[in-house]
């Protein structure tokens, strides 16, 4: 299993029933849907921003049909304008690959 072992544990300690899922790193939604086909759970995306001055992040994790207002966001967070984080940031920062989350 990927991920934090913690969380697993906790879950398992909370007698939280999951499932464990994985599939490969996928750029969007669509390519995602092949292989949630036969999944009966919720959805998401992740979108892995930063701030105009690169020193704050952000990962915004919602319901995977809803879409991000990201001038509402930003407005929220009070951090000015907010722009994708690279795939270099994604990795130092998350410890992951574009995709993977």
């Amino acid at each position: 299993m990927r991920g934090q072992k913690e969380l697993y544990d906790l879950l398992e300690e909370l007698s939280i029933r999951f499932e464990y899922h994985e599939h490969p790193p996928l750029a969007t939604i669509e390519d995602a849907k092949a292989h949630w086909k036969d999944y009966n759970s919720g959805r998401c995306k992740n979108i892995f921003f930063r701030n105009h001055k690169g020193n704050r992040h952000y990962l915004v994790i919602l319901e995977h049909l809803r879409q991000l207002d990201i001038h509402d966001l930003e407005k929220r967070l009070k951090q000015g304008k907010l722009t994708f984080a690279s795939d270099q940031r994604l990795k130092k920062y998350l410890g992951i690959d574009p995709g993977s989350v």
